[in-house]
């Protein structure tokens, strides 16, 4: 193929990746490590000099960490010193090689952060300059001269997230050479590599989220603050530091959505307290405390999102989970949460019931081993049929692959007795001096299913 029609693709592909872009790690990445190069083992290290040359990689990510990959490598090598005549080895000059082949990339420290320098057409692309930490090896078939040999090789690098859609980053890298045939010289070839790598992607797998609180920058308000889950216009992005606006912070308030009467009995714990405290003439009639399990209907607003057709649940989301534990152990009176997984539009309906199901069964097994015990939790999986975004978009399919936690079943505390009996407390306030109602809103915030058959094995794209 000629150089310049070589070039020309080269250049194509870059601008229809960047233009696709959306976070560091995409489906799709291309990578091109130029890179020198030094013989560092007898006798190759006296045949050659220093070296250059470079790489071109195509890798597809189907996750967040690892990559699978194929590539094509060429190298060339100065002249070094020529060999001893009596050793009946000819002299090679100036050396070479090229390599194809296919190996893994893993990214252990994967940064979503976006990118320093924003130029794109999405404002969530704004960020930092890291980008991730990557490990890669390769294996493949290798021509040096007439010679056709084994290789393999593996390398470190880092990548910068330097503008949209292009990250740039220094990277080292071992190559060995197998010999498998020379009987005069039988050492295989070693040789250490250093350059840049020069990444783009395309087809985003993680959409940015500055502030790890759950809601991607494109949807959240505050893209830099994080939310505080408490129940209270969770889902702008924004934390609500007192919700009820009684000027009494939500970590203090025992009534964070219901404001305090400031009428100088008991104003400091965030409750409104009417009736006979406020109205001395009015007699406080005998009463007795009663226990009574209620069904409740209090969603919560830790929300779990998941990628395309996978159930796990993701680091990122484990702490929302946690708040969900601590929020059960600080409540007793809660006595049982349902879980309930939910995929988006796409693939078949049997499949997608199943999806569900593993995503909602998948949460409470991180629930349960972080101390919620188990017969306080159910699940339930409701395929696609409820989504939270309408339309196919990334961002209603982001937003609809989802698990979310519900508040089933309370023990209510009920004042009974005297002489007319109290009514019960309701969830909503009772009209005139009658005690304040009871909030459904929490303060803060099994069992393998069958997969589905065969021909439901379409899977959400």
């Amino acid at each position: 193929m000629p150089r310049g029609v070589t070039r020309g693709a080269i250049v194509l592909t870059i601008i229809l990746l960047s233009g696709r872009t959306q976070a560091e790690s995409g489906l799709v990445n291309l990578h091109l490590e130029p890179a020198v190069g030094l013989l560092v083992t007898a006798p190759q290290s006296d045949r050659f000099g220093v070296g250059g040359g470079g790489a071109i990689k195509l890798e597809i990510a189907p996750g967040e960490r690892i990559g699978f990959q194929v590539m094509a490598a060429a190298m060339a090598f100065r002249d070094g010193t020529s060999p001893d005549p009596a050793l009946g080895v000819v002299d090679p000059g100036a050396g070479g090689l090229m390599m194809a082949g296919g190996g893994v990339r893993l990214r252990p420290f994967n940064d979503h952060g976006g990118y320093a320098i924003h130029v794109g057409g999405a404002d969530h692309h704004r960020g930092n300059l890291f980008g991730n930490l990557w490990l890669d090896a390769d294996v493949g078939y290798v021509r040096t001269g007439p010679k056709n040999r084994l290789g393999f090789d593996a390398a470190i690098g880092l990548e910068l997230s330097v503008m949209d859609g292009l990250q740039v980053g220094p990277y080292a890298k071992y190559l060995q050479v197998v010999e498998m045939a020379s009987q005069l010289e039988p050492e295989d070839a070693r040789i250490v590599l250093a350059g840049l790598s020069f990444s783009v992607g395309g087809g985003a797998v993680h959409p940015s989220d500055r502030d790890g609180d759950g809601l991607i920058d494109e949807v959240d308000r505050c893209p830099d603050d994080a939310e505080d889950p408490d129940g209270f216009e969770d889902e702008d992005g924004c934390p609500e530091l007192d919700n009820d606006h009684d000027d009494i912070p939500d970590n203090r308030d025992r009534c964070p959505l219901v404001p305090e009467d400031p009428d100088g009995f008991e104003d400091h714990d965030g409750c409104p307290e009417p009736g006979p405290a406020q109205n001395p003439e009015v007699p406080v009639p005998e009463t007795r405390t009663e226990e009574r399990d209620e069904e409740a209907d209090i969603l919560l607003e830790q929300r779990v999102h998941f990628d395309t057709a996978k159930a796990r649940v993701r680091t990122r989301f484990r702490p929302l989970v946690r708040q969900v534990q601590a929020l059960m152990d600080g409540h007793p009176e809660f006595l049982r949460i349902r879980i309930e997984g939910h995929a988006d539009e796409r693939g078949t309906r049997a499949y997608n019931q199943w999806l569900s199901t593993e995503r909602a069964r998948r949460a409470a097994v991180v629930l349960q081993r972080y101390g919620v015990d188990p017969a306080r939790i159910e699940i339930i999986g409701y395929g696609r049929d409820r989504p939270l975004a309408p339309g196919r978009s990334e961002r209603a399919l982001y937003m609809n692959r989802r698990v979310d936690f519900r508040i089933i079943l309370v023990r209510r505390q009920v004042q009974v007795g005297g002489p007319e009996a109290a009514p019960p407390i309701s969830d909503e306030p009772p009209a005139g001096p009658a005690a304040p109602a009871a909030s459904d809103e929490p303060p803060g915030a099994g069992e393998e299913p069958a997969p589905p058959s065969e021909s439901d094995e379409a899977s959400e794209r």
